[in-house]
């Protein structure tokens, strides 16, 4: 079993290979492989204005699976855009960590100068504009094995 679980996926493409990696079912399965605190990390499409039936569906689908699901983005500068990313987890709620207990965490567990993350970024990333917190709040589309999500 695992503590953590890291998805960094091809998007689902029509007849792509990782089409059936983005339902219900697989996170189903993935949440039976992980520990009792297991935590969940993956990256979920872009988050602009007009690009959101990606990322809203992946965070309904899988707040059918985990306790705690925490959408967030960060502005990615090789693509130009936010983009959006979503922890699930079995329980610890990331947005409920201070910055001064982020900071604690990195002085503790990572030697050298991080140039992006602190505290301060941590909580900004779980700060979500109001068009997205809106989208996320009245999505329904839930990916299933038979019903998938493509991205044309």
């Amino acid at each position: 079993r695992f503590d953590v679980a890291i998805v960094d996926l091809t998007e689902p493409l029509e007849e792509g290979p990782a089409c059936l990696l983005f339902t219900r079912e697989f996170y189903r399965l993935l949440s039976d492989r992980l520990t009792d605190g297991g935590t969940l990390a993956l990256q979920a499409g872009m988050t602009k204005i007009g690009e959101l039936p990606f990322y809203t569906a992946m965070a309904r689908t899988l707040t059918g699976v985990f306790p705690v699901v925490a959408p967030y983005q960060s502005f990615i500068p090789c693509f130009g855009t936010p983009w959006g990313f979503i922890v699930a987890a079995k329980s610890g709620d990331p947005r409920a960590l201070a910055p001064a207990a982020v900071d604690q965490r990195v002085r503790e567990r990572i030697s050298g100068d991080l140039r992006f993350y602190d505290g301060q970024a941590h909580h900004h990333m779980f700060s979500l504009p109001k068009f997205l917190r809106e989208a996320l709040a009245t999505a329904t589309r839930v990916i299933t094995d038979a019903e998938p999500l493509i991205v044309r």
